[in-house]
C-alpha cells in the first residue's frame, strides 16, 4: 500500500526515540507508522578520543572533503545532538550532518522522500484509520493523493481580544460560524466565544482534514485560536495524535 507522508516528527517513547509519519494511503485512509531509531551524527576518527565516554560509536565507511575516515556518534535522545555538538566543537572537533533534522535523517537513510510503500499489519485507532507499528519501509513512486484542504479565516476585534467570526472552506464543504446573539443568514451563530470554539473543534475532529491552510494562518490565527482556547478551558487537541496541539514556527520561517 502506498502512502503519502503530510507530517514527519518523532517522539521519546519509552525512553527510545521513535519516528512518526503522518499520512494519506491511496485507499483514502490516514496512517501513522511508528519506528525506533538512534539519532547520530559523524565526526572524523581521529577526533574520537575527544567523544565522552557515554556516548557510543561505530566505524563508517564514510569520508570528508579531505579523505580522512569519519566515524558515527550515537545519542540516547536527538535533543543531546546539540549539546554535543557544542561541547565538541568547543575543542574543535568538527561535526558532520549534525543539522540534520531527526525525522529527515530518518528518511534519508531510508531513501524516502514524500511516498513510501507499506506492507505491514496495522491497528485501528479512534483517530487514525491505520497505525503500523516498526512497519519495514520502502520508498515508492511518487503519485498525487487525494487530500481533504480546509481553508480557514478569523476575525477578530480590533484590539486583538474577541472572537468575532471563523470560516472554514474547502472544495465540498463550507461553514461560516459567529458570535452573535441573533439567526444570521448562511451562518451558524453562538452567543458566546466558548460555544464557538467548541463547534469548531467538534467540525475538524469529525471531518478530519489532512491540511489546514490559510491566509498568515499559522503565526495570526491558530496562534490567536490557541490562546482562545486557553482562556475558555478547552483542549486545544485538533490533530490526529489526540494530543494538545502546539503552535511551532521554524527558526527559518
Amino acid at each position: 500500500m502506498k502512502g503519502f507522508i503530510l507530517y514527519p516528527t518523532y517522539e521519546i517513547i519509552g525512553g527510545k526515540p521513535s519516528v512518526m509519519l503522518f499520512g494519506k494511503l491511496e485507499n483514502g485512509q490516514s496512517f501513522l507508522t511508528i519506528n525506533s531509531y538512534r539519532p547520530y551524527f559523524y565526526i572524523k576518527e581521529s577526533d574520537k578520543k575527544s567523544l565522552p565516554k557515554e556516548y557510543d560509536y561505530e566505524k563508517s565507511t564514510l569520508k570528508n572533503f579531505e579523505k580522512k575516515s569519519l566515524v558515527k556518534i550515537y545519542t540516547s535522545i536527538p535533543s543531546e545532538i546539540p549539546t554535543l555538538r557544542k561541547y565538541l566543537e568547543e575543542k574543535g572537533v568538527d561535526c558532520y550532518e549534525a543539522d540534520i533534522k531527526f525525522p529527515q535523517r530518518f528518511l534519508i537513510d531510508n531513501n524516502i522522500k514524500v511516498t513510501v510503500d507499506i506492507n505491514d499489519d496495522y491497528e485501528p485507532n479512534e483517530l487514525i484509520d491505520r497505525v503500523y507499528r516498526e512497519p519495514t519501509l520502502k520508498p515508492a513512486e511518487a503519485y498525487s493523493p487525494k487530500l481533504k484542504i480546509f481553508s480557514i479565516d478569523i476575525e477578530t476585534s480590533a484590539d486583538g481580544k474577541k472572537l468575532y467570526s471563523l470560516s472554514i472552506y474547502s472544495k465540498d464543504f463550507e461553514r461560516k460560524l459567529i458570535v452573535y446573539n441573533k439567526k444570521i443568514l448562511g451562518a451558524e451563530n453562538f452567543e458566546t466565544e466558548e460555544g464557538l470554539l467548541e463547534k469548531f473543534k467538534d467540525i475538524i475532529l469529525n471531518e478530519d482534514p489532512d491540511i489546514l491552510t490559510g491566509w498568515n494562518v499559522i503565526d495570526f490565527d491558530l496562534d490567536f485560536l490557541e490562546k482562545k482556547f486557553k482562556e475558555n478551558r478547552i483542549q486545544f487537541n485538533l490533530g490526529r495524535d489526540g494530543k494538545a496541539c502546539k503552535i511551532k514556527l521554524d527558526e527559518y520561517f
